[in-house]
């Protein structure tokens, strides 16, 4: 059988378990992320150029978490999968394919031939 808490103990705990619960409730009452599709207004730094958009496909329409490059191409991982872009020409970029692939983070990478897509969490 364990002794009683000490009263540093409890208050300890009660101040984490606050915490914890103060960030959920600010977490739950924060406006959603918006799954932003548009053109940037304007340049963000004087270094680089935005030359164009390409909408995201609506298979993968979630948050965007990384981007790999290979030759010509750009993939850009994503919490619903991926998408490949062929960027050869910078003015023109198309899809040209995009996977489907719940899994959380979205984690790309290539390594010669092959893409990585990683994830946080089991799928």
């Amino acid at each position: 059988m364990s002794a009683p808490p000490t009263p540093g103990r409890r208050l300890a705990r009660t101040a984490a378990l606050s915490a914890a619960a103060g960030t959920l409730l600010v977490g739950l009452l924060s406006p959603a992320s918006a799954y932003a599709d548009e053109a940037p207004a304007d340049e963000i730094s004087s270094n680089v150029t935005h030359v164009a958009h390409v909408p995201k496909p609506d298979a993968v329409r979630s948050t965007n978490s990384d981007l790999a490059f290979t030759g010509d191409y750009a993939i850009g991982g994503n919490y619903d999968g991926f998408v490949v872009y062929d960027i050869s020409e910078p003015e023109d970029p198309q899809v040209v394919s995009e996977v489907l692939c719940p899994g959380g983070q979205g984690d790309v990478s290539v390594s010669g031939d092959l893409l990585y897509f990683s994830v946080d969490y089991p799928r």
